[in-house]
């Protein structure tokens, strides 16, 4: 997705996050529907740098030492701070809601 050129990294892993806004991506985040061949919906998402991305992806955070419990608070963070972005940007709207 576009909207998530340029912007920072919304999961910041421990030890693992290039803090480089130039290799952010939308990435997909684990969960139902997640395979080898499948990836959840655009909503469940966050933005990620290169790094964040492939750690993700790959289960690198596990080889870097960091615990599930770490890695599901970076998502969730992750996830929120990004949709949170994107209503601001007018990409998500909630009707007759508003972001506090």
């Amino acid at each position: 997705m576009a909207s998530a050129a340029g912007m920072p990294c919304s999961l910041r892993l421990p030890g693992i996050c290039n803090h480089n806004p130039a290799t952010t991506v939308m990435c997909h985040l684990p969960g139902i529907g997640k395979s080898i061949a499948s990836k959840v919906s655009d909503l469940h998402t966050a933005f990620g740098c290169s790094a964040c991305h492939t750690a993700i992806d790959t289960l690198g955070w596990d080889r870097r030492g960091l615990s599930a419990a770490v890695v599901l608070d970076a998502i969730l963070r992750g996830h929120a701070e990004t949709q949170a972005r994107l209503v601001v940007m007018g990409i998500i709207r909630v009707k007759g809601g508003k972001l506090v």
